[in-house]
C-alpha cells in the first residue's frame, strides 16, 4: 500500500470522502451523460439538470481536478474513463453502483466509524434482513456493473463444456454472474437463491434477456432454505462470504458441499487479503465497510479460506487471482 509521504498527501486522505461525494452528485445529476450529448457549459447543464448554476460550475470544475472532465474556454469535455463508465448509454456504465458504495446506509455509517470501533457494532446490520430496500437497490444497480467481472469470474470456472451441467447460484443478486455463465455454457441450467423481492427482479432480468427457461429459483435464506442435495456441479457464491464470521462460513460451506454431485466445485468470489494484512490495500479497505455495515463480516486471507473450506469438508482448495480487477475466486471441490 501506498504511504502519504507530506502533509499535503495527508490532507488529499482527509479530504476523499469530499471526492465521493463530489462523483455521486454528478451521477445523481447524470452530468456526464448531459455533457456527452452536448450540454458542455455550466448554463447548459443547469439547464438540463434543472440545478443552480453556482452549484453545477463548482461541481463541474471539481471533476475536472479530479481527471473526470476536461475544460477548455468554458465548455466541458469527457475523459475517457468518464466516457465508458458514467455515460448512461455505455454497455459498460457504472454508474448505477454509486447507490451501493456511496448508499446512505454505508454513507452515514463510515461517519460513525469511530463509534463502531468503539462497539463492534454498526448502526444497522442489514445482512440478515430479507425485506430491506437495500439488496433489491442493490441488485437493480449491479446488473451492468458487474458485467465485466462475471466475465472474468466465468474464465476461471472448471465447467465441462460437452454436457448439461447444473449450476447454483447462491445470493444471486441482479443474476448477472448466472446470465453469464448461461450464456457461455449453451448446455448450463442455473438455480438462483436470494431473498424473494430481489429474486422476483431477477426473474425480470432473466425473462428481458431470453434465459428464463433454462433458470430455477428458490427464494429465502442460503442458511436455512431448503437446497436440493447433490444436484449441482458448481455452488457459485459471489461477494457473499464476507458477510459472515468463520463459524457461519464452515456451516455454509457444508450446505454447499451437500448440494455438489461428488466431484463437483465450490467457486467463492471474494476479496481476499494477504496473509499478513499490509499490502492488498482494496480487500483492506473492503474490510472496513464489512465493518461499518455487518455486525460480524469480515475480509479473509487464502489461507483462511483453505482453513474453513477444509473444516467443511473439502479439497483441493485454489485460488484463480482476477487480474487488475483485484478480486479472486477461491475454488473448492467436493472429493469423488
Amino acid at each position: 500500500m501506498s504511504q502519504p509521504d507530506s502533509l499535503e498527501a495527508l490532507f488529499d486522505l482527509l479530504f476523499s470522502f469530499v471526492r465521493t461525494g463530489v462523483v455521486k452528485a454528478a451521477i445523481d445529476l447524470d452530468l456526464f451523460t448531459y455533457i456527452s450529448r452536448g450540454r458542455n457549459t455550466v448554463d447548459a447543464a443547469a439547464l438540463a439538470t434543472h440545478a443552480d448554476e453556482r452549484g453545477v460550475r463548482i461541481l463541474l470544475n471539481a471533476l475536472v481536478a479530479q481527471g473526470l472532465l476536461a475544460k477548455q474556454a468554458g465548455q466541458y469535455e469527457l475523459t475517457p474513463v468518464a466516457e465508458q463508465f458514467l455515460v448512461k448509454d455505455s454497455a459498460l456504465y457504472a454508474g448505477g453502483f454509486a447507490r451501493v458504495t456511496a448508499n446512505p446506509i454505508i454513507w452515514d455509517a463510515v461517519g460513525q466509524l469511530s463509534d463502531i470501533v468503539r462497539t463492534g457494532q454498526p448502526p444497522e446490520s442489514i445482512v440478515h434482513v430479507p425485506d430491506h430496500d437495500f439488496w433489491l437497490e442493490f441488485c437493480e444497480a449491479s446488473e451492468r456493473t458487474s458485467a465485466y467481472t462475471a466475465a472474468l469470474v466465468a474464465d476461471a470456472l472448471p465447467l465441462a463444456t460437452d454436457r448439461p451441467v447444473e449450476v447454483l447460484d447462491v445470493a444471486c443478486g441482479s443474476g448477472v454472474y448466472g446470465f453469464t455463465i448461461l450464456e457461455r455454457w449453451p448446455q448450463a441450467r442455473v438455480t438462483a437463491l436470494d431473498w424473494k423481492d430481489v429474486v422476483r427482479a431477477a426473474q425480470q432480468t432473466a425473462q428481458r434477456r431470453g434465459l428464463a427457461e433454462r433458470m430455477n429459483w428458490i427464494a429465502g435464506s442460503a442458511f436455512d432454505t431448503p437446497i436440493p442435495q447433490g444436484r449441482f456441479d458448481l455452488v457459485l457464491a459471489s461477494h457473499f462470504i464476507h458477510h459472515f464470521p468463520p463459524a457461519q462460513v464452515i456451516h455454509l460451506a457444508m450446505r454447499f458441499i451437500r448440494a455438489l454431485k461428488p466431484g463437483g466445485t465450490l467457486a467463492l468470489h471474494e476479496w481476499v487479503a494477504d496473509d499478513e494484512r499490509t499490502t492488498h490495500g482494496p480487500a483492506l479497505m473492503f474490510a472496513v465497510l464489512m465493518l461499518a455495515s455487518t455486525a460480524s463480516g469480515d475480509v479473509y486471507t487464502f489461507r483462511e479460506f483453505t482453513e474453513m473450506l477444509e473444516a467443511a469438508g473439502f479439497g483441493g482448495v485454489r485460488r484463480a487471482p482476477l487480474g487488475r480487477h483485484g478480486t479472486e475466486v477461491v475454488l473448492a471441490r467436493r472429493e469423488e
